[in-house]
């Protein structure tokens, strides 16, 4: 059963990589596109974008829409690196887990 499972995840490796390969594309050209639309209309900002759509409230959804993500963004980074830190920091200095 061992020899089954292992050869299926080599099997994967190839779907995988084209899969992680043509998102990566399809990401590249959308922000293309999204970058040569923006000098085309000439908004560079979502604010911007907000405020031509729905004025004052599309300003305001779109401020608070990126002020929330970028809360949560930060507070996941430091959610991890609350965790992470410290076993790092033992394993360069060699240090053993306390256990008491």
């Amino acid at each position: 059963m061992k020899v089954y499972i292992s050869r299926c995840n080599q099997c994967m490796m190839v779907p995988s990589r084209f899969l992680l390969t043509a998102v990566a594309l399809l990401s590249s050209y959308s922000i293309h596109l999204l970058l040569k639309s923006s000098g085309i209309v000439g908004i560079r900002a979502y604010e911007q974008l907000g405020f031509r759509a729905f004025g004052t409230p599309g300003k305001l959804a779109a401020g608070i829409a990126i002020t929330l993500q970028n809360i949560g963004a930060m507070s996941s980074y430091l959610y991890i690196v609350k965790s992470e830190v410290p076993l790092v920091i033992q394993t360069f200095l060699n240090l053993e887990e306390k256990t008491a």
